[in-house]
């Protein structure tokens, strides 16, 4: 980002979560990670994640389910130049089956509102709140029914911020030199509807055992089942024809998603034999991972449409 006049840019650690914005009072930081302030032509805001409490809609608990994160307002002022913070959202209904209702919601609706009686005074001096939405919340601003949404429908939530001088900071308003990963964050928040779910739940050493032919999976074999994230990505490890091969699924609160599964191998030039989940063909307990069940499905490069039902049992 050029300098403009004899105007300092804005230098910020990588490490901070927020939004940097076009008009930011020029500002540096010191040896002692103090925010300075440099003569300006006007004063906008920092917006900081200093606690994410939750990312994501809790599937599993929709009366409680929370997104949630502490933030402090940083400017030339400490924050006192922030007259409110409203929050909005959008919907993305991502489980929309033939013939059922789109629930998606594409303009920015509000939900609450944060002013300077909702701000206190952190330990260095800076303004802080706490941001708070109930998937209740969200659900009734845009007019659906909890019983509306699945796991993973996705809100975006947003964060306008009003300046006492009447201007209105929003997420469009980001620097573009800014744009980074570092700085997505608050001002639009994906989040998801989801269930998290333990590493070391449905994790470690199976049986799998398949029915259903196809040429790809043993019938009976001992797995490695991998955690790939807490929000119920898994991989699993095994042997076939002397060769290692894996598959990734997740599990999405009431139900499995598996990852298309190329085997490399063709049909007379038909291209990849690829197996696909079956739909929603799935058995699991989120609180006993003692057994997965789920369907895949050839998707017919050679003529035929072979299922397989993988069934995982721990050992």
């Amino acid at each position: 980002m050029k300098n403009i006049k004899n105007y300092k840019k804005l230098v910020l650690p990588l490490f901070f979560i927020g939004i940097v914005f076009s008009f930011f009072s020029c500002s540096e930081v010191n040896d002692s990670g103090q925010f300075q302030f440099d003569q300006k032509l006007g004063q906008g805001v920092l917006l900081r994640i200093i606690n994410l409490k939750s990312s994501s809609f809790e599937f599993s608990d929709p009366t409680n389910a929370v997104f949630a994160f502490d933030a402090e307002l940083i400017s030339e002022d400490q924050g006192k130049n922030v007259k409110s913070v409203k929050v909005y959202t959008t919907f993305k209904d991502n489980t929309i089956s033939p013939g059922s209702t789109d629930f998606s919601v594409n303009s920015k609706t509000f939900i609450k509102e944060y002013n300077q009686s909702n701000f206190t005074d952190g330990n260095n001096g800076f303004k802080q709140l706490e941001v708070s939405v109930l998937l209740t919340e969200a659900a009734s601003a845009i007019g659906i029914n909890i019983s509306d949404i699945s796991s993973t429908d996705v809100f975006d939530i947003y964060e306008d911020i009003e300046l006492t001088d009447g201007r209105i900071i929003t997420s469009n308003l980001i620097a573009n030199s800014l744009k980074g990963n570092s700085y997505n964050s608050p001002l639009l928040n994906k989040v998801a509807v989801g269930c998290s779910i333990p590493t070391n739940k449905f994790s470690g050493t199976y049986m799998m055992k398949v029915s259903g032919g196809g040429g790809y999976f043993p019938s009976s074999q001992q797995v490695n089942i991998t955690s790939l994230s807490e929000f119920g990505a898994r991989q699993v490890d095994f042997n076939y024809a002397g060769f290692d091969r894996n598959f990734k699924f997740d599990l999405i609160c009431d139900q499995i998603s598996v990852q298309e599964v190329s085997t490399g191998l063709s049909c007379g030039g038909n291209g990849d034999i690829i197996f696909t989940t079956t739909g929603n063909n799935s058995s699991f307990n989120l609180n006993d991972d003692s057994q997965i069940v789920f369907k895949l499905l050839e998707t017919g490069s050679c003529g035929l449409n072979v299922t397989n039902t993988i069934t995982l049992t721990k050992m």
